[in-house]
């Protein structure tokens, strides 16, 4: 059987169609693709035609050719064969004839239609070419436009800042003129106003602000500076008279008599702290003025108080000692003639307990209530009025714990003042203001009294009192009393060493010829007492000091407690019974140890 592609030829060489149709029909494919053929013709006869055709084209092994079914009943009768071909084939052609014609009519009927669309066609390409003319100018202009906008955004970006530019330079000028100019006000209130009023110090603020800015480089090279320049001068020169007169004013009231110093510090001068500040940074010469005033002031009125004090509440002291007395091993002497005699009956007086009562020899190294004078370091001082209207009397110790706590809290307010007024750490000022009343207070105080006296208890006190006052000046960490306290030691610790010492020779060279008189007694002797009292003092006023002990001291009471075991040891040779040498060993330890106990104090 022949192959498709030479039966299409033939089939389209009987049907007499161009090579355009059978394009159209069949394109590439080596099949027929009949729905495009009803497309280009759109006639019923030829689609009926068409689709029997690729039936029988597409069945397997089938071609258009192919003898229908009931044809193979022919049998080899080649002519029947042929004139059944031949009529098949004059059918189809006749088919095909007609489909033709019909095609070609209706096409010729469709020909004004296909025309008029060809020139609906040919309009609409030129309306369109018309429209992309029109949209490419548009585009044109629109390429413009958008230039214009960027060019317009950024002027209105130069503009704004332009505008910021000159906003901060109107709010420049505008604080440069209200800095520069002083307010009629200001310069009315400065002049005519009176110091002390709160607005005066609100308007010298002011002024000084003016000052301030005059003082700027920027201000300096104005136009305005030099016009405005003399007038803040003498503004602020008229301001600073003024202030400096007030001050001064002020201050001269701590000198009259009767005046309460606290209340002119704190309700005057500390209230109007800033005039002090004012004159210090725009006046330093009338500053110091002021400044002088004050300590000269301050350190007259100070010494002045304290010379009142210190002598009105000496003369309340009581000395328990007379002069060359207080000695452990010594013996005073008496209303002449009997004197010795009382002084060995109280020695040889029995004891029956450590708190019964002895000659009063024998108490003067006793501690008693003066421990509160170091217990109470810190209370206030006495008041001088009060005690004297209850004719009270002190001892040493209670006198310069009392003088020594007043000099602390007068130190400490002084201070704490000239740091806020005077805007210093007053060390200097302090010097200035105080070293006459430390001075007269390491005289009259200290020295005066350690000159004339053995009171080794009161000297002992009156360091550890010293110590426990050095300790909270410390605490509130001021040091302008550091030299006093140095110096205090400097006579106290001397003194105290030297009575020590001496209490502890006059046992070393005790006459045991003279203290031993009785040998029919066994009792304690009064130097057990004196030495009892004497250590548990010591050892109790050690107790209470928060200082640091001392080993110098330590080592004393070690020496002490030698020579006092001599002695006894020497005292009870005397005996001639070994049986009453031990009793009177006996007694005199058992009343050491009964008052160590009665006091709670503890030795090595």
């Amino acid at each position: 059987m022949a192959s498709k592609a030479s039966e299409t030829d033939v089939l389209w060489d009987a049907l007499g169609l161009d090579e355009v149709a059978e394009e159209a029909l069949f394109g590439r494919a080596s099949t027929f693709d009949f729905k495009e053929i009803d497309l280009a013709l759109g006639d019923p006869i030829v689609v009926e035609a068409l689709e029997s055709a690729r039936r029988a084209v597409d069945q397997p092994g089938g071609s258009i050719w192919d003898v229908p079914d009931g044809v193979q009943d022919i049998g080899d009768d080649t002519d029947k064969v042929d004139s059944v071909l031949a009529a098949a084939v004059a059918g189809i052609e006749r088919q095909l004839r007609e489909a033709e014609a019909q095609s070609v009519t209706e096409f010729v009927a469709k020909g004004p239609d296909i025309a008029e669309l060809n020139d609906g066609m040919l309009e609409c390409d030129k309306t369109l070419g018309g429209v992309e003319s029109v949209l490419s100018s548009l585009s044109a202009k629109l390429s413009g436009l958008s230039g214009d906008i960027r060019r317009l955004e950024n002027d209105a970006v130069t503009a704004a800042g332009e505008v910021e530019h000159r906003k901060a330079a109107e709010a420049h000028l505008s604080a440069f003129v209200d800095e520069i100019v002083v307010p009629p006000e200001t310069v009315r209130h400065l002049v005519d106003g009176t110091v002390g009023q709160p607005e005066y110090e609100d308007h010298l603020r002011v002024l000084a602000k003016k000052v301030a800015f005059m003082g700027l480089s920027d201000t300096r090279r104005s136009r305005a500076y030099d016009e405005v320049r003399p007038i803040v001068r003498k503004l602020l020169t008229k301001a600073v008279e003024k202030v400096r007169e007030y001050l001064v004013e002020k201050i001269s009231l701590l000198r009259r008599p009767n005046t309460n110093v606290e209340i002119i510090k704190e309700s005057v001068l500390q209230k109007h702290k800033y005039l002090f500040e004012f004159l210090h940074d725009y006046a330093p010469e009338g500053f110091k003025e002021v400044r002088t005033g004050y300590v000269a002031t301050m350190s007259r009125l100070y010494l002045s108080l304290f010379r009142r004090y210190v002598f009105g509440l000496r003369s309340l002291v009581e000395e328990p000692l007379a002069p060359g007395g207080g000695l452990l091993a010594s013996l005073e002497p008496a209303n002449q003639a009997g004197a010795l005699e009382g002084l060995f009956a109280a020695m040889g007086a029995p004891l029956k307990s450590p708190g019964e009562a002895v000659a009063p020899v024998a108490r003067i190294f006793a501690l008693g209530d003066r421990i509160d004078s170091l217990r109470q370091a810190g209370d206030p001082s006495i008041v001088l009025a009060v005690a004297v209207s209850n004719k009270q009397k002190i001892r040493y110790e209670a006198f310069h714990r009392s003088v020594g706590k007043m000099l602390l809290e007068t130190c400490t307010a002084e201070h704490v003042f000239c740091a806020e007024l005077f805007g210093e750490v007053p060390g200097r000022m302090f010097d200035d203001i105080f070293r006459g009343v430390v001075d007269f207070m390491l005289e009259e105080v200290i020295r005066a009294h350690i000159s004339r006296t053995n009171d080794s208890i009161g000297v002992l006190l009156a360091m550890k009192i010293n110590e426990a006052h050095r300790e909270e000046m410390q605490s509130r960490r001021i040091g302008d009393l550091g030299d006093y306290f140095v110096k205090a030691d400097i006579f106290l610790k001397p003194k105290f060493k030297e009575i020590f010492d001496a209490n502890v020779r006059s046992v070393s060279s005790a006459d045991i010829n003279l203290l031993f008189k009785d040998p029919s007694t066994t009792a304690p002797h009064v130097i057990a007492r004196k030495f009892a009292e004497f250590a548990t003092s010591i050892l109790s006023i050690l107790a209470v000091s928060t200082a640091e002990a001392d080993a110098t001291l330590s080592e004393g009471l070690k020496r002490l407690r030698g020579e006092y075991q001599g002695l006894m040891n020497k005292l009870s040779s005397k005996y001639s019974k070994p049986k009453s040498r031990y009793i009177f060993l006996i007694n005199n330890t058992d009343l050491v140890l009964s008052l160590f106990e009665e006091q709670k104090v503890k030795s090595e």
